[in-house]
């Protein structure tokens, strides 16, 4: 989709008026495309438009976020942060996150292993959790 503006401001413009009660809007950033990292979005390509449709709603917002952009965002617009990838390879990321301490990084290699629980629950916690 070359611009993927029009048709999801009709669409966020009709569930907001259809759907008055609906608890939260869901909404995944260009950061990320499929399983792919994208680099350098430029900032008008961001979802800040949904925001401006769908405010002051809570939105839950995913895609690509450093503990730094989150903080930024919980505080400029009152965005709640999804963590998908990371959260695999950081049991204790909500921890991570509140003290600052670095993430494991993830392996893609290891998402998806039919009948195998390698890469799920072998990420080690944080160190300064674990004494």
């Amino acid at each position: 989709m070359a611009d993927p503006r029009p048709t999801f401001t009709h669409f966020v413009t009709q569930l907001r008026a259809r759907f008055p009660e609906l608890a939260y809007l869901h909404m995944i950033e260009p950061r990320t495309t499929g399983n792919l990292d994208v680099a350098d979005v430029p900032e008008g390509d961001l979802n800040d438009f949904v925001r401006e449709i769908w405010a002051p709603r809570v939105i839950i917002s995913a895609g690509g976020y450093t503990r730094e952009m989150a903080i930024e965002a919980a505080e400029k617009y009152d965005y709640l942060t999804a963590w998908g990838r990371y959260f695999i390879s950081n049991p204790d990321l909500p921890y991570r996150l509140l003290k600052n301490i670095p993430l494991t990084p993830y392996s893609r290699d290891m998402f998806y292993i039919d009948e195998s629980p390698r890469g799920y629950i072998d990420y080690p916690f944080a160190s300064e959790l674990r004494t």
